[in-house]
């Protein structure tokens, strides 16, 4: 069986490894520079009114007058404390960049006691795949949030036996998560079991106690004045209703996602308040579901395929290209590769703990996300964790190149002697 930790970097990798990433910075820095102020796509739009009307008025609303809860309030927030300072549309885009960056700062601090190797190389994956610079200089808290989600990953795995107030903060930051993008709810949930089901320590009720009661106390304010300004109980948003309508109705393909036509439920839902359109949106989706079964069973797993696309029909058509679906199938194909690679070597190199929680919460978020709709965007965070194990694979590689070239050595030199003599 052969040695899963392979020499650990030395310094003067290390350097080479910092150097990288300051070049990678430097040359995204100069792609986001070159963006401007230019806006991509509507979601951007609806962000950056949320944060300015948040920084000059200090009220959450998109029009500057009616409340909303269609967008959670975490990005706005983030984007808004930006503005606050007198920050440029630029200077926003860089701010969102940088988080790219902490995420893999991050995962360098998840991994670089167990194999400083297989966290520079996670690192070097990150930077391999460029729809996460794409979307980091994009007005969308993908990345943003990722960063969060690991931030509390590494409150929990970056030792062996963490601190029972660790649970609690990472609960915290898993509650920042989910008001940034309601859909790492699951993640929370599915961590709250691993820690309950799979953590091979003492006091497992305890520790999720904690991790619970972290996520609670920060969603609490936010559902307290949703629950004063709509009278309804809404955790995340207003805008889970449209997103399942999108995944369910009669246009609905698996790849369509945001492109699905839902123009007439749109008209006529258009005159009523927020929450009531939710609402409405909710019940067409259903009844679309109950009256459909079959043709919905069927989508479902045509969505549950399409999770692992490598393109999306997209509603900026210019923003499609052949290079960049080229680009998207090998970088991602490569990422998935290795991790599967990975699983495939399991029976030899077991996994590590890190790697098992990656693992199933990789292949769980799939039904999960299918129940709605699913798109590459939606998938990144998940990706970002995939090259922990891509990186482990890598890693296990090396380690038997080295050890057979040893091998190889040991015996040339052996015959080489009995030449000899």
């Amino acid at each position: 069986m052969l040695n899963n930790r392979p020499v650990q970097f030395t310094q003067k990798s290390s350097l080479l490894l910092l150097t990288l990433v300051g070049i990678f910075f430097a040359a995204t820095l100069v792609y986001t520079v070159k963006l401007g102020e230019t806006l991509r796509y509507p979601d951007e739009g609806e962000y950056l009114n949320l944060a300015r009307n948040l920084a000059v008025t200090g009220h959450y609303t998109l029009n500057g007058s009616t409340p909303t809860a269609f967008r959670p309030p975490v990005y706005p927030l983030f984007l808004a404390a930006g503005i606050k300072l007198g920050a440029s549309i630029t200077a926003l885009r860089i701010a969102n960049l940088s988080t790219l960056l902490a995420c893999m700062g991050l995962i360098y601090l998840l991994l670089r006691k167990s194999s400083s190797t297989q966290a520079g190389i996670a690192v070097l994956l990150v930077m391999s795949y460029p729809v996460l610079i794409y979307t980091a200089s994009t007005f969308y808290p993908q990345i943003p949030s990722t960063a969060l989600f690991l931030g509390s990953l590494a409150l929990l795995f970056s030792s062996e036996d963490p601190k029972l107030r660790c649970y609690f903060f990472a609960g915290a930051g898993m509650s920042l998560t989910m008001l940034m993008v309601p859909s790492f709810g699951f993640a929370l949930i599915f961590t709250a079991g691993f820690t309950a089901l799979c953590r091979l320590h003492k006091n497992k009720l305890a520790r999720t106690f904690l991790l619970l009661c972290g996520a609670s106390l920060v969603l609490a304010p936010w559902t307290a004045r949703n629950a004063l300004v709509f009278g309804r109980f809404i955790p995340f948003s207003t805008n889970s209703g449209i997103n399942l309508l999108l995944g369910n109705s009669e246009n609905t393909t698996p790849n369509s996602g945001t492109t699905t036509d839902i123009s007439h439920y749109e008209r006529s839902a258009q005159s009523l308040p927020e929450v009531d359109a939710n609402d409405y949106y909710t019940k067409q989706a259903i009844i679309y579901i109950k009256a459909h079964p079959l043709i919905t069973l069927k989508r479902y797993a045509g969505k549950v395929i399409n999770y692992f696309n490598f393109q999306n029909r997209m509603i900026i058509q210019t923003e499609q290209s052949q290079f960049r679906m080229f680009l998207m199938l090998f970088s991602y194909g490569l990422l998935l590769g290795l991790a599967i690679l990975r699983l495939a070597m399991t029976y030899r190199h077991p996994l590590t703990l890190l790697e098992k929680y990656i693992t199933w919460l990789y292949l769980l978020s799939v039904p999960v996300s299918a129940i709605f709709f699913t798109r590459i965007r939606f998938r990144l965070p998940m990706d970002v964790l995939l090259t922990i194990l891509s990186a482990s694979a890598v890693v296990i590689i090396i380690n038997y190149v080295n050890s057979h070239t040893r091998i190889t050595k040991k015996r040339g030199s052996h015959l080489f002697c009995r030449n000899s003599s």
